[in-house]
């Protein structure tokens, strides 16, 4: 879980993040060949769509926005 206010390894630390630009994310994703949309090496994976359609990127993302919506909502209940 989270670490308490007594035991904060970074007290004397600079932090800093670096931030990735959300588009370029999405198309990473989308192309990623081990967990995107078609993954090649998924096994007993159909390549029955063209990746390379808007119309079937859109629906992509939006699938997984919403499972990522659901593993957050689950996430939170854990608290």
């Amino acid at each position: 879980m989270y670490v308490d206010g007594t035991k904060y390894p970074y007290d004397d630390a600079d932090l800093f993040t670096i931030i990735r630009n959300p588009y370029s994310r999405v198309l990473s994703e989308y192309y990623c060949p081990w967990n995107g949309f078609q993954p090649k090496y998924l096994r007993d994976t159909v390549h029955e769509k063209d990746p390379g359609d808007p119309k079937v990127m859109n629906e992509w993302v939006k699938s997984m926005v919403k499972r990522l919506g659901v593993a957050m909502n689950a996430f939170n209940m854990e608290k």
